[in-house]
């Protein structure tokens, strides 16, 4: 069976009740500090599936400390927006290099 055949069969099949979830190698983790993230810690409810809520749904936790790679930490530049999933933009107000080590600060855009 060729690769493309195999893609199709996984999005007619597949792809419509695949629950969706997030993670990051804490290998690679940087940590990215949200200056108006909720405090304390908060979980919220969301959908498992973007289009199928049949899925059911996920806690997913909100708070001041969050992880991304450092492969994405590394491109991010003071004063760039980014989007953080199941969130909304922020904008990126500083970021500290220490070898491999990067710390970014960011505020959440609550207009955007």
């Amino acid at each position: 069976m060729q690769w493309d055949k195999i893609w199709a069969i996984n999005k007619k099949v597949v792809d419509p009740v695949a629950p969706r979830y997030v993670s990051v190698n804490k290998d690679s983790a940087c940590k990215l500090i949200i200056e108006n993230g909720p405090n304390p810690v908060e979980a919220r409810s969301q959908p498992l599936h973007p289009k199928n809520n049949d899925v059911g749904t996920k806690a997913t936790v909100y708070g001041r400390e969050l992880w991304i790679e450092r492969e994405d930490a590394a491109e991010i530049v003071e004063g760039e927006k980014i989007t953080l999933m199941k969130w909304g933009n922020a904008t990126v107000s500083k970021k500290i290099v220490n070898g491999d080590n990067i710390t970014l600060h960011a505020t959440i855009d609550e207009a955007d």
